[in-house]
């Protein structure tokens, strides 16, 4: 019996590539928070009676936040990670709730950097579904 595409070759690597592309994704979008310029701070100094200087200062996440910081930052990677770590029966599994988790963790930093991890999570679903698709075409239903 001759296999179909996708179930086992370079076809059946193809959602572990666009995988491993979303948590490369992941890895750019926490390094662009940590190192552009994001926050911007106004500092405001001066004597009584004096006119009030003003100076407006950009800096990193990383230079305005603690280190602790890279903690919450470290989530959208391991998220993206996770299913290239699991077995390959899992994966399409830990995809689906590893996609939901990053989708909420987007939706809560929406205001700060969020937005940055779209292209990631784009990605990530792309596997999701490209690793169905290899689920169906290696277990076909018996009609």
């Amino acid at each position: 019996m001759e296999e179909g595409p996708g179930t086992s070759g370079s076809g059946s690597r193809v959602p572990t590539v666009v995988q491993a592309a979303a948590c490369l994704l992941a890895l750019a979008a926490s390094a662009a928070a940590l190192f552009l310029p994001t926050v911007v701070q106004e500092t405001v100094s001066g004597s009584p009676g004096a006119e009030p200087e003003r100076s407006i200062e950009t800096l990193t996440l990383l230079q305005a936040s603690p280190g602790t910081i890279l903690i919450p930052l470290a989530v959208p990677p391991l998220l993206t990670l996770l299913p290239l770590l699991v077995p390959r029966r899992a994966a399409w599994l830990a995809g689906i709730i590893c996609c939901a988790l990053l989708f909420g963790f987007i939706a809560l930093a929406t205001a700060t950097v969020g937005w940055f991890y779209l292209p990631a999570l784009a990605a990530a679903v792309v596997a999701v579904f490209l690793r169905n698709a290899a689920r169906a075409a290696r277990n076909p239903k018996a009609g």
